[in-house]
């Protein structure tokens, strides 16, 4: 594989190549990469993060960039209508890095189809090991205070924001909403937050640099539901 960086931030950390894949991702996506639009993160005395707002004056709070996947606002809402339990982790994983740092410490890295399919694959096994973990009511624990992300979604148009707040046991019952966690625990990963839609948001398929990484790295797995596409090395 040859030699790895290391980059620690928050909870997040990043293994990646030292001569990384430098292919930019395309303009509308990297326009969805805006290191000025910050969130309050507060650590709870449990040891889970949780974004807010209104602390300040009660508990440590860091600003941070988190990752949010370049998905357009109407692409969330519709995942949180369909997989709540992978949006809340979707958002839960974005939290644990930030963008700002990552810049700072390795410049270009973020704008990069080798960074964003990191990312996603990352998310997967994330998600997965989330899934099987009995202590999922531990999981979505973090969701009981309520907080929202605010972002810029598109950098040239700034009132162009992402709203994203947890969906817990708002829109599904509970019994409902562990059930979709089983659903990705048995699809080994995300359904929605997958493979399809780093086409529809990058118009290319996975990084093949940053896919064998996070096999042999980070122990990722093809979802169940992407087992039949056809991975032709040819064709990245």
């Amino acid at each position: 594989m040859g030699s790895t960086d290391k980059v620690s931030n928050n909870e997040g950390r990043l293994i990646f190549h030292s001569n990384y894949d430098k292919t930019p991702i395309n303009a509308d996506a990297a326009d969805r990469v805006n290191l000025k639009e910050t969130i309050n993160l507060c650590r709870a005395d449990d040891g889970y993060l949780t974004a807010c707002s209104g602390w300040e004056n009660l508990i440590k709070v860091k600003k941070i960039v988190p990752y949010t996947f370049c998905i357009p606002q109407h692409l969330w809402d519709h995942i949180k209508n369909r997989q709540p339990f992978e949006y809340d982790m979707a958002l839960r994983f974005g939290m644990e890095f930030d963008l700002r740092e990552i810049e700072k410490g390795t410049p270009g890295l973020i704008y990069t189809e080798y960074f964003h399919t990191m990312m996603y694959l990352r998310f997967a096994t994330y998600l997965y090991r989330i899934a099987t973990d009995k202590a999922l009511t531990a999981a979505t624990e973090l969701l009981k205070d309520s907080f929202k992300i605010r972002v810029a979604a598109h950098y040239k148009n700034l009132e162009d924001i992402i709203e994203l707040t947890p969906a817990g046991y708002g829109i599904f019952d509970q019994g409902r909403y562990t059930a979709l966690a089983t659903n990705n625990r048995n699809n080994r990963g995300p359904i929605m937050i997958g493979h399809r839609l780093y086409q529809m948001i990058f118009k290319k398929k996975w990084n093949r640099q940053a896919y064998e990484l996070c096999r042999t790295e980070y122990g990722y797995q093809v979802p169940t539901s992407e087992e039949n596409e056809i991975l032709n090395s040819k064709n990245w």
